[in-house]
């Protein structure tokens, strides 16, 4: 289980970082 959330975070990380890299922050 708690492996599991420590992927969806990282994943979560990566989908973020997409996200800022589309705008200015």
């Amino acid at each position: 289980m708690k492996r599991k959330i420590k992927e969806l975070e990282e994943r979560i990380d990566e989908l973020r970082s997409q996200l800022t890299e589309g705008r200015d922050y």
